[in-house]
Parts: structure tokens; C-alpha cells; sequence
């Protein structure tokens, strides 16, 4: 049996609660994350793991230990990890991490500049570690390559016959726009200056990614391995980053691996990336009926046999504190909502539709109060994706839409479909009254790097 948690001081927030895996497989997972993803899941026979009986067993147990004689006990604590992390672990497990904690950083100085609200000034400091302490020797290395070139390496030493986990996050393709000018020269023809940084760096994430997919191949795991790689935002759609309309919530992907039943499929299936822990679970023999209940379903048959989905419902968001970061493009921040649908319409339902919430089913997606920036962003070169850009209707306080026939989120038929919406109110009602208050709390000032010069814990 094998404990899964999380308690690494220095990795970034999870929202995964701890649970027990039966682990007869070799397990290796690599991702790719920020606005790229990549998982690989490499099985192979293996006896069993040692019985863990709880988290604090796990972590107290000298196979467990790291530098400085700190335990960690790191297992497919999975979704919601931030880009810019490695991690690996193998059977106890035994834990590394070689990335970063915030965001944004220069790819070359790993220097992150970061505003600190509660101490009203902008901090810059180095924001790379590499295991436990703060790594100083790979100023001037880029950091697709540096993290590939790791991972590289975590495989070329993996023994196959054990259990692995890899977790590689680039920062590409995040801001700030940067590349070694090698992967531009191919570029000459785009005009555009930041298109043609970001055509590089595409290339060099391309590259980064395979690299390890060779090294899998190389060291005899491929056979065994299955390969995730999917993406964020995405144009034409509707909205950006931070927003619940589908530019905002979509990711494509794709699978690789031998053990696919179907390959060379499309699926328009509905799948979230709470889904990945079960399904990763599953495909590794392992078992979730110890845990918590969870909010995942295995999609193995999904993805490989091109099976229905067993989500029939997705949750994207219940937020009353939401305000929008950035400003919004022909819109005033935070600007009133069309009252063209009265709050009394839907009083039955007992939730309040000013709230900041989406909810899809089926074909069916449903937005309540201010979802986030609505604009349709023209691509390069274009100054608008949409004939009356500049004229867009106000926005409802709530907002029906058929994404199978409208994914681009642009004819809103709330009107034509009451007790489509009725029902998504009251199922949003239901989600909020179990949902805890939401607690986000203000900055700490004692985060300040300051004196130490790098980011990290200080609590």
C-alpha cells in the first residue's frame, strides 16, 4: 500500500486531500504545465509497495528522508500543482524538486519581481530551487532546456523495474517573452517581434518535449508509458485567462502511448483535470476506496476506448469574493450587469445570481454574475475575431449557452430555455451549501525576501 499527501514546505498549494493507492506498477508521470501539460505513465511489474498507515508514518520514516533529515511524502497529490516545479519520487517516495514557487520569472536569471501589497513595494528575487535550498549556479541557463535537460536525466538513471514519478513544468510558454536566438532564426518571415519570441519558444518547448519523450523511448519505458500533453487558454474562444467563459476553462491535448485501444481518435468528451488522479489511479492497478470521497471519475475507457464520458456535470466556479485582475478591453472594470433578467426570476432557486459562477452539462453551459473579461481577442494581425466587436450586447446576470453548437459563446438563449436554467441554479445551490466560506487572506508582509535574497518559506 502506498500513502499519498502532500506537506513539501516549499511546493505551491494543492487542493487534494490525502488517500491510499495499492501500487503493483511502475508509475511514471510526467507533466508539462503553465500553458503547456504533459503526463507519462510508465507501468511495469513491480511487487508490491511497503504498508504506509498513515501520512505521518510516511513522512516520519527514515526511507522517506530528504537533505537537511526532513521527511516528505509526495504521491499523486494531483491536480492543482502551479507550473515551474520537478518532482519525482520513487517507492518511499523520495522527493525533489527542482523549479519555481512564483511566477513570471526571467527564463535565463530566474529572478521573480513581484509587488508585495501589504508592504506597498516591488520585490526582486532569485526564485529557482533545486531540492531544499535555493539554487544559485544556473544563472544564464534557459529554463526549458534547464528542466528537460533534468528530467533527461531522472530517467536515464531510473531503474525501470521501479516505480517512478516525474513532474516536469515548463515556464514556457509564460511571460516574459524570452529565447535563445537559435530558435527565432527560423521565424525571420513573422513581423510581429513578440509573435516571432513566441514561435521561438513554442519550438523550444516543442524540442524540450522530445527530448524526454526520446529518453523514454531510450531507457525501454515507452512501451509502458502513456503520454498526456494538453494546453490553456485557447483562441477564437470567448474570454482569457481568469475568466469563465471557454477561452478561460478549455484546455486541448492530446495521448500517446501503446496501450491506447483507439488511437488516432478525437475526443469531444467532457473531462476535468480532477479526472487525472483516478484515472491515473486506476491505470496504475491502484485503488481510490480508501479515500475521501472525490470529485474525479476515471476516464481510462474515455480516452482509450472512446467510451462516454461518466462526468455528466461540471462545477467550474462558485466565487461571491471574484474581481477581475486586469484590465478588460472596451469594458469599464467591475461595470453593471444588464438587468434585462430580474433576480426575482429566479428566487426559487435559492442562489444568488450576481454571484461569480459557471456551471456546463451536456451541451449546456450556465454563467452567473460577472464572468470575467468577454472579449473575443482578434488573432495577430486582426484588429477584431468578430464583425460589432466594439458593439457587444450588455451582459445578463445570467447567461445560457449551447457550447456543442456555440462554442465561441456568442448567442446567449437563457430566454428560449428557462427550465434548462432552473435547474443549473438550483444545482449550483446545492454545491454552495456545502462549500466552505472562501478565505483569501491578504498579503503577508514577513514574505518579503529582503535580506535573504531569494523567494521562499518564511512562516
Amino acid at each position: 500500500m502506498l500513502k499519498y499527501c502532500h506537506i513539501a514546505l516549499r511546493a505551491p498549494r494543492l487542493s487534494t486531500s490525502c488517500g491510499v493507492v495499492t501500487v503493483t506498477a511502475a508509475i511514471l508521470l510526467s507533466v508539462l504545465l503553465s500553458l503547456s501539460l504533459s503526463l507519462a505513465l510508465s507501468l511495469s511489474n513491480v511487487s508490491a509497495l511497503s504498508k504506509l498507515s498513515s501520512c505521518s508514518v510516511c513522512c516520519s520514516s527514515p526511507r522517506c528522508s530528504v537533505s537537511r533529515g526532513r521527511g516528505s511524502c509526495f504521491l499523486l497529490c494531483f491536480p492543482l500543482l502551479r507550473a515551474g516545479t520537478l518532482f519525482m519520487f520513487a517507492y518511499c517516495p523520495l522527493f525533489a524538486l527542482l523549479g519555481y514557487l512564483t511566477g513570471s520569472e526571467d527564463y535565463y536569471t530566474h529572478v521573480c519581481c513581484t509587488f508585495i501589497t501589504a508592504l506597498n513595494l516591488t520585490r526582486c528575487a532569485l526564485d529557482l530551487q533545486d531540492g531544499e535550498e535555493v539554487s544559485t549556479v544556473y544563472n544564464g541557463v534557459y529554463s526549458t532546456e534547464l528542466f528537460s535537460q533534468r528530467a533527461v536525466g531522472v530517467i536515464e538513471k531510473h531503474k525501470s523495474k521501479k516505480p517512478l514519478f516525474l513532474y516536469v513544468a515548463l515556464q514556457a510558454v509564460h511571460d516574459p517573452l524570452q529565447v535563445p536566438e537559435r530558435y527565432t532564426a527560423p521565424y525571420s518571415f513573422i513581423k510581429d517581434p513578440d509573435r516571432r519570441l513566441y514561435a521561438g519558444m513554442v519550438s523550444a518547448m516543442d524540442e524540450a518535449v522530445g527530448n524526454i519523450t526520446l529518453a523514454l523511448q531510450q531507457e525501454g519505458l515507452w512501451d509502458n508509458t502513456v503520454l498526456v500533453f494538453s494546453t490553456g487558454i485557447n483562441w477564437p474562444l470567448r474570454g482569457r485567462k481568469w475568466s469563465l467563459w471557454e477561452g478561460g476553462v478549455r484546455g486541448v491535448g492530446f495521448v500517446s502511448s501503446p496501450l491506447l485501444k483507439q488511437p488516432g481518435t478525437v475526443s469531444h468528451e467532457l473531462i476535468h483535470i480532477s479526472d487525472w488522479l483516478p484515472t491515473l489511479v486506476a491505470l496504475a492497478g491502484g485503488s481510490i476506496n480508501g479515500t475521501k470521497p472525490l470529485d474525479g471519475f476515471n476516464m481510462w475507457d474515455t480516452i482509450s476506448k472512446g467510451s462516454a464520458s461518466p462526468r455528466l456535470e461540471l462545477l467550474h466556479n462558485i466565487d461571491p469574493l471574484y474581481v477581475d485582475v486586469a484590465p478588460c478591453p472596451g469594458r469599464e472594470p467591475q461595470f453593471p450587469l444588464s438587468q434585462v433578467v430580474n433576480r426575482d426570476s429566479w428566487a426559487n432557486s435559492g442562489f444568488n445570481v450576481s454571484i461569480h459562477a459557471a456551471i456546463r452539462s451536456s451541451n449546456w453551459k450556465l454563467l452567473t454574475g460577472y464572468p470575467g473579461c468577454d472579449v473575443w481577442f482578434p488573432r495577430p494581425g486582426h484588429n477584431s475575431s468578430e464583425p460589432g466587436h466594439s458593439e457587444r450586447e450588455p451582459l445578463k446576470l445570467v447567461m445560457l449557452f449551447d457550447i456543442e453548437k456555440d462554442p465561441e459563446e456568442r448567442v446567449e438563449v437563457s430566454a428560449q430555455f428557462p427550465e434548462v436554467v432552473l435547474h443549473f441554479l438550483k444545482r449550483l445551490h446545492y454545491f454552495q451549501k456545502s462549500a466552505l466560506p472562501v478565505n483569501f487572506p491578504d498579503d503577508d508582509p514577513r514574505c518579503d525576501p529582503g535580506s535573504r535574497g531569494a523567494w521562499g518559506p518564511w512562516a
